[in-house]
């Protein structure tokens, strides 16, 4: 798996900042205080555990057409989302891991709705995000058993030497997603069975995407 492989490269340290702080940075809340609440639940009572590591940048070529040809810009996507995205990408690719981009993922059986991955790897073992992105995004992927992290960095320009992630992983399968279910499953209690259909199982307030950051 290529979590494996990035498991050997990446520096894992002591967690040097809050998961609070995290949520801040990424401006979690974008997506709703519900989902926030939850994902700090799981962060809490261990069914999702947090780890920092952080990889040592080698690239330090920041000019955009650098990495025109070889990685699309998306529609709506900053400029600055766009380099850390790419600079990433060929980061992973000289470590030899293969990975997409703008990947669903998610256990569509569990959550209704999948979420979109900045990065993803090619096996799907794990899933990145970069800069803004609502709580939803933090778990809904792990939902899907094949995928054993979940990956989350802020910007990061030539001045810095690392890249920088809070990771997420299950800590038991079977709790995990009997958690998340209990959630979905309690939010339905609340609306009109009608109201449920339409609103796509209460993910209106998470935006499509965080490439316009």
């Amino acid at each position: 798996m290529f979590c494996n492989l990035l498991r050997e490269k990446l520096n894992f340290r002591d967690i040097s900042v809050s998961f609070d702080n995290v949520l801040d940075n990424a401006k979690a809340s974008s997506g709703g205080e519900r989902d926030v609440n939850f994902l700090k639940f799981l962060v809490d009572n261990k069914l999702l555990l947090q780890e920092d590591a952080f990889l040592i940048r080698t690239i330090t070529d920041f000019r955009e057409e650098t990495y025109m040809v070889k990685y699309k810009k998306m529609s709506h996507e900053s400029t600055k989302h766009y380099l850390c995205r790419a600079i990433l990408a060929q980061e992973l690719e000289k470590l030899g891991i293969d990975t997409v981009p703008g990947t669903d993922a998610g256990n569509m059986n569990i959550l209704r709705a999948s979420a979109n991955y900045d990065i993803a790897a090619k096996d799907l073992s794990f899933i990145m995000d970069i800069g803004l992105t609502p709580a939803r995004n933090f778990f809904r992927g792990l939902t899907d058993t094949r995928v054993k992290y979940y990956l989350i960095t802020s910007y990061f320009d030539d001045y810095m030497d690392d890249i920088i992630f809070c990771c997420l992983r299950r800590a038991e399968d079977k709790a995990f997603l009997d958690a998340v279910k209990d959630y979905e499953d309690g939010f339905k209690m609340f609306i009109p069975e009608e109201s449920s259909s339409i609103i796509g199982n209460f993910d209106t307030s998470t935006p499509p995407s965080n490439y316009a950051d």
